[in-house]
């Protein structure tokens, strides 16, 4: 079962309280909570099922990455969160990429650890010096690009754990 509260921003618009509903997906979630409430449905996704610009979707404290299908599953945010206090430290979901699904924490001494989701295992470290400012993965996974506080930018092709290290800047 899963909570779903919405905002007193939207109240003002639409009356939604509250509601407790069954799903894997923000999709079926967002389904069950429509069928209780169809009226809301305008004001959250687009007339493709899309959330609409002006909306943004929490689980766990964790915005969601899909916002065309809506396909992220719930349950992988409740892991997150327990994979956070376990660790003392924010972890969360950077991309939701196709296949083996991946979290990504950074180490104190510089550089990214990646996990499985559903394994919990680490599956990779990548190193080096400096904090990181911005991540971003290229859609398919296969390469990944950081800029760092000390101006310089590393992009990884993850075949091989090839860093690409530039520098200067600013």
């Amino acid at each position: 079962m899963v909570r779903v509260v919405f905002t007193r921003n939207l109240e003002r618009h639409v009356s939604c309280p509250p509601t407790t509903v069954d799903g894997v997906t923000v999709r079926e979630v967002l389904s069950a909570v429509f069928a209780q409430n169809e009226r809301l449905r305008s004001y959250v996704v687009d007339e493709h099922g899309a959330l609409r610009k002006h909306m943004a979707i929490f689980v766990d404290g964790s915005q969601i990455v899909d916002r065309e299908t809506l396909s992220d599953a719930v349950a992988r945010y409740r892991r997150i969160r327990e994979i956070s206090a376990e660790a003392g430290r924010v972890v969360g979901i950077l991309a939701d990429l196709p296949g083996p699904k991946i979290r990504l924490g950074q180490l104190p001494d510089g550089g990214v650890m990646l996990w499985s989701i559903e394994s919990d295992e680490p599956t990779n470290r990548l190193e080096w010096k400096g904090s990181v400012l911005k991540l971003a993965w290229a859609p398919d996974g296969a390469r990944l690009a950081h800029g760092n506080q000390d101006a310089t930018v590393h992009y990884w092709i993850m075949a091989g754990r090839q860093d690409l290290q530039m520098s200067g800047y600013a």
